[in-house]
């Protein structure tokens, strides 16, 4: 079994001092002879995450990015979470992100009256949902060879390939 490779998936869940695995993942990955794959990924629809992040506002995208590039971003967290109002505010969205396990919060701190947190995604089986996420904003207005280029730039770092084909985007989406 490839504990590395264990680590890079299902690892990178800080609850206190505490760092915990997915066991889900964990057990399937067992069940299937070590085979690394997005198992808790197939375990429900995220159709509610997925909605929000595409209808959320373009700071959330842009956050977004950084997420996607390995980055830690700092943003603010609502402590109490009302699924009424998860639309409304990007305190929520960040929150319902962190409480269902698609980031981590690596540090808190707060300022006045708000708690902001040091976020991150916590392992590649929650980077592939993100991947989706991102590729569902595209569509079919880029081709696939088109978009792995996008993604790929995205991830190394190549700002000015990820500006242009973004910006290619827009000029046809609009």
């Amino acid at each position: 079994i490839n504990l590395g490779g264990i680590k890079s998936w299902y690892n990178g869940y800080n609850i206190g001092k505490f760092i915990l695995y997915n066991p889900w993942s964990i057990l399937n990955c067992l069940k299937q002879k070590g085979k690394l794959g997005p198992y808790w990924l197939n375990t429900s629809d995220n159709k509610i995450i997925k909605n929000l992040i595409s209808k959320s506002k373009p700071a959330i995208k842009d956050a977004l990015t950084y997420l996607l590039q390995g980055e830690i971003i700092n943003e603010p967290i609502k402590e109490n979470l009302v699924f009424q109002n998860l639309d409304k505010s990007e305190e929520s969205i960040w929150a319902l992100l962190v409480y269902s396990g698609y980031l981590n919060i690596i540090s808190t701190d707060r300022k006045d009256w708000q708690l902001i947190a040091q976020l991150i995604v916590p392992n590649k089986e929650v980077q592939i949902i993100y991947d989706e996420i991102v590729s569902s904003w595209f569509g079919d207005a880029l081709s696939l060879s088109e978009y792995n280029k996008f993604i790929n730039s995205l991830i190394g770092g190549d700002l000015e390939t990820f500006e242009q084909i973004l910006s290619d985007y827009i000029k046809v989406s609009s």
